[in-house]
């Protein structure tokens, strides 16, 4: 049997030391590629503003173990709702069809059940508008996931993380049995929904298995902890606290702030804002 893989903790003291362990980072996945044919997912991020905290979708944080058909019960019942006030609409499958799909399906078929256009286009748009969602955000950059890291960090905690996750470096196992552990799948980043996506360079996982002949949302970190040989690998950096001015001043160089990431009316004002405060500090106004 295949060891489970460990969790790969590292510490970051500064910028220049966030740089060197990126470098480290790329060029271990590099080493997966030596071969024409060799195959190594590409690295995802994720920043959150406490070390504490655990990888969690925003659904999990609400309730555990939700089936996947009543979730999207309740999803499916509140669009039209959401399509009465917003100008989109989202010709997703009908509960019963839905409901059919996911019983027949295994754990092989279900990127199927996400992938599926109109359904991925309208559970990302439901994750980005602030709906409880089991899809977990991840972004691309290192540096976008650094702003989230440290963008609204409180003044108590001591340490922020910045997760770095590789899906597979060759084929992904991702079937199971009945009450096995759950298995995480990555959605693309190519899907039609809100512009944070782009934005933020976005792409999402979802972990699902089966409890008692039912599909369900599991836990990120379960499967993390169940996985083995090739296949979801994580890298958690924690980062002081402290060097929150100093990091978002290089991200702020690198047009990554709050009104490039989110493109609102609030997001402009907190960049400006912040900005305004750098000038009071540095006495340059």
């Amino acid at each position: 049997m295949e060891k489970t893989l460990p969790l790969r903790l590292e510490t970051v003291k500064n910028w220049d030391d966030f740089e060197l362990k990126l470098q480290k980072l790329h060029a271990g996945r590099e080493q997966y590629i030596k071969e024409p044919g060799d195959y190594a997912s590409p690295l995802l991020f994720r920043g959150q503003a406490d070390a504490r905290w655990e990888l969690e979708s925003t659904l999990e944080r609400e309730i555990s173990g939700t089936k996947l058909v009543d979730y999207y019960r309740v999803i499916h019942a509140s669009k039209p709702n959401i399509e009465s006030f917003t100008s989109h609409t989202w010709d997703i499958p009908s509960y019963e069809q839905y409901s059919n799909d996911s019983c027949n399906g295994d754990l092989l078929s279900l990127h199927k059940l996400f992938s599926s256009a109109p359904i991925y286009e309208y559970m990302a748009y439901l994750r980005h508008s602030g709906f409880p969602s089991p899809l977990l955000d991840w972004t691309a950059s290192p540096y976008i996931a650094a702003f989230f890291a440290f963008n609204d960090v409180k003044k108590d905690t001591e340490e922020v993380a910045i997760y770095a996750y590789l899906e597979s470096t060759g084929f992904k196992i991702t079937s199971g049995g009945n009450n096995e552990p759950p298995h995480i799948n990555q959605l693309g980043p190519y899907v039609r929904t809100h512009k944070r996506h782009f934005l933020q360079q976005s792409q999402y996982t979802v972990c699902c298995g089966w409890k008692n002949n039912e599909l369900c949302y599991g836990s990120h970190e379960e499967a993390f902890e169940n996985s083995s040989g090739g296949q979801d690998i994580r890298w958690k950096f924690t980062l002081p606290s402290k060097e929150r001015s100093a990091f978002l001043e290089k991200l702020e160089l690198m047009n990554i702030n709050a009104f490039s990431l989110f493109a609102s009316e609030e997001s402009l004002i907190s960049m400006l804002g912040r900005r305004g405060i750098k000038k009071l500090l540095d006495k340059t106004f």
